[in-house]
């Protein structure tokens, strides 16, 4: 019964092209009802309610945190959607992982030789701020390649990858 468990929730920054979508469809719909009720009228109603419907959408996927989890090895990275709708994005054995660093050090330039190759992979899981400590780690995906993911997690989550995988970290 030696489990480690750890779990941190990071959320994303809203980007430009979301924000400009957002903005976007608010201006639509209000556009939509205002000449849409005058102008079309029983049609205009119908597009500012597919108009709501739609915004609720962008509204809801462009609100986005990520949850990670370690639990004895395993790390599980989940994607909530606007505080309500999780979906699980990956699961990684850190066993298999074959390098653990800081998103900026100089050990993971060798594996970017692999940007040539199909087989390389870069998945991004952190928030998004360019202020905050991000790590990186390289795990080997099978048939498909390498993937390097890039994540954020707490330092007490960090310490526990380390006294897990102690080889495998770097500082």
């Amino acid at each position: 019964m030696n489990d480690i468990y750890c779990e941190f929730i990071v959320k994303r920054k809203t980007g430009k092209m979301a924000l400009f979508c957002r903005y976007l469809i608010v201006i639509a719909t209000f556009l939509a009802f205002y000449y849409g009720m005058f102008l079309l009228q029983f049609y205009g109603l119908f597009f500012g309610m597919l108009l709501v419907f739609l915004s609720m959408y962008v509204f809801r996927n462009t609100n986005v945190e990520y949850e990670y989890q370690f639990v004895s090895g395993e790390l599980d990275i989940d994607v909530i959607f606007a505080k309500k709708k999780r979906k699980k994005a990956r699961r990684f054995d850190i066993r298999s992982v074959e390098v653990f660093a800081p998103a900026d050090s100089d050990v993971l330039k060798p594996y970017e030789r692999y940007k040539q190759e199909k087989a390389y992979k870069v998945v991004d899981y952190s928030s998004g701020y360019p202020d905050r400590k991000k790590y990186a780690f390289i795990v080997s995906m099978g048939e498909r390649g390498i993937a390097k993911v890039i994540f954020e997690p707490n330092e007490k989550m960090v310490e526990a990858i380390r006294n897990y995988i102690p080889s495998k970290m770097q500082r």
